[in-house]
């Protein structure tokens, strides 16, 4: 097994662990009686701040995370996953960070931090585009 498949499945399971921060915490609202059962609004308004970050964490994984399996996919398509390894190990460690970032803190150095690991996974990725197209 690649780091490129390392990473594929890293994503997905980040992604997972994101939709079940999300259920907890609203599971939480819920049993507290802080927010009513199907109260939740999908850009999480109406809740706390930090619900409102666990909301765009999860919808950035799934706006973003596709295009880097697809990536991926395509690596392993052509029997090319090792030429991407390392960039990939980047992307997940990148996305991981970005997230935990975005969680911790809304401050603007925060905030430059988090877009610096979004910065970074761009910028793999079009590596391991540029190495898959050569």
């Amino acid at each position: 097994m690649t780091y490129t498949h390392i990473s594929f499945f890293g994503l997905i399971f980040y992604q997972a662990l994101t939709l079940l921060l999300l259920a907890s915490y609203r599971s939480v609202k819920v049993f507290q009686k802080q927010i009513p059962k199907g109260g939740f609004a999908p850009d999480g308004s109406g809740t706390t701040p930090f619900g409102q970050r666990i909301v765009r964490v999860h919808a950035n994984g799934y706006e973003n995370i596709p295009f880097f399996l697809a990536v991926f996919l395509y690596s392993f398509y052509t029997g090319r996953a090792d030429q991407i390894a390392n960039f990939a190990m980047i992307i997940l460690c990148s996305r991981i960070a970005q997230g935990l970032i975005h969680l911790y803190s809304t401050e603007f150095k925060f905030i430059m931090l988090r877009f610096s690991a979004f910065f970074i996974q761009i910028l793999a990725i079009l590596l391991c585009i540029a190495k898959l197209v050569e």
